[in-house]
């Protein structure tokens, strides 16, 4: 098919982070000439990482917002169906959504999507506070976007979820089926030192639902462990606050540098229901283990007491516990079963599926 006719659609483009390293990998797929998104805030260094230097990005009203393009919410699905409009009819459309990339009309097109999270997830768990800004503008456009949010997901010609936690999401919210294809790992970045270096690590963005809250609280009281949280985001003030001196924030890094870090920590820890939770097969990739709460994908992507452990309630009462119950099953976990792990997940495995899976759509829909 003509090339000019593919469309990479996603929600927004602010940093090279895990969602991002899985539109890279779509891109290099299907070598798109545009890419819809509802804000481009992302440096040019971060686009050429992800092979989009030289795309065509078109993107929408709320670009205007800067980086500040979230305070745009209750908006989203106007700036969505602005982008339906850049489409022209005969397209091919793949979307990469965990917020509203997915209701982009798939009228005269095809359009798959690829669901990277459970989408608005934070309208729909009151429990959740992301945005942090969100608390009286969530409650007045609550049902509004919760509707909104089930309509649009019909939009698709096909569902494509990134794991068996979120195919159930998509079941539960919308009824509708979806594929699973597990996202891409870049697992050429980490290779495995041993012995490893006395320091926890976490990697991942600052915002509330991550719950890093619940690891820097316990290690308030786990004064004799090093802790060091790699990201930024809205909470990192708060966070540095409540931290003790054990605690360094080094800010988001560069893949590099981050992978220097996986390969020296003792243990990634992660506090957060994960949809699919890339970073936790990159540690595990670093043959460093992991601590995480059982829940989401962790299920799908850990291997309790091979590759790592759980926890399961989620509190800072018992991650110290499992924290506990790591340093006595430490001898157990072997870096080499770490990385044959990681391997499943391997990119090329990624794009072999995502490919074949459009291909075999695209071929009745043009039949």
């Amino acid at each position: 098919m003509n090339p000019k006719k593919f469309f990479i659609a996603c929600d927004w483009l602010d940093r090279y982070a895990g969602s991002e390293r899985v539109i890279k990998a779509i891109a290099e797929v299907f070598k798109p000439r545009t890419v819809l998104t509802m804000a481009n805030v992302m440096s040019q260094e971060d686009l050429s990482v992800m092979g989009l230097a030289d795309v065509k990005i078109q993107d929408t009203f709320l670009k205007f917002l800067g980086k500040n393009f979230r305070y745009g919410l209750p908006l989203f699905p106007l700036a969505v169906r602005s982008l339906t409009d850049k489409v022209p009819p005969g397209s091919v459309i793949i979307s990469s959504s965990h917020a509203a990339a997915k209701g982009i009309s798939s009228k005269g097109c095809l359009h798959i999507c690829y669901m990277q999270a459970r989408n608005l997830r934070y309208v729909w768990n009151k429990k959740e506070i992301y945005p942090a800004w969100a608390g009286t503008a969530a409650k007045i456009f609550f049902n509004y976007l919760k509707t909104w949010d089930v309509e649009s997901a019909q939009q698709p010609d096909y569902l494509v979820a990134n794991s068996l936690f979120v195919a159930d999401w998509i079941k539960k919210r919308y009824n509708r089926e979806a594929a699973v294809i597990y996202p891409p790992v870049e697992i050429g970045h980490f290779d495995f030192r041993w012995p490893k270096e006395d320091f926890f690590i976490y990697a991942g963005r600052l915002v509330p639902y991550k719950r890093v809250d619940i690891i820097v609280e316990a290690f308030q009281k786990l004064k004799n462990k090093k802790l060091v949280i790699v990201g930024d985001g809205p909470q990192r003030k708060k966070l540095e606050i409540m931290a003790g001196t054990n605690v360094t924030f080094t800010g988001f890094l560069s893949i590099k540098e981050t992978a220097d870090l996986f390969n020296r920590a003792k243990c990634f820890i992660n506090a957060n229901v994960e949809d699919f939770g890339i970073a936790l097969l990159e540690a595990q990739a670093a043959g460093c283990p992991v601590i995480a709460l059982g829940e989401g994908g962790a299920l799908e992507t850990v291997i309790d007491g091979k590759t790592g452990l759980f926890f399961h309630e989620q509190s800072a009462t018992a991650l110290l516990d499992a924290v506990e119950r790591f340093s006595q099953i430490t001898p157990n976990l072997l870096p080499s079963d770490m990385r044959a792990n990681a391997e499943r997940f391997n990119p090329e495995r990624f794009k072999r599926e995502l490919k074949d899976f459009v291909d075999g759509k695209l071929l009745h829909w043009s039949a």
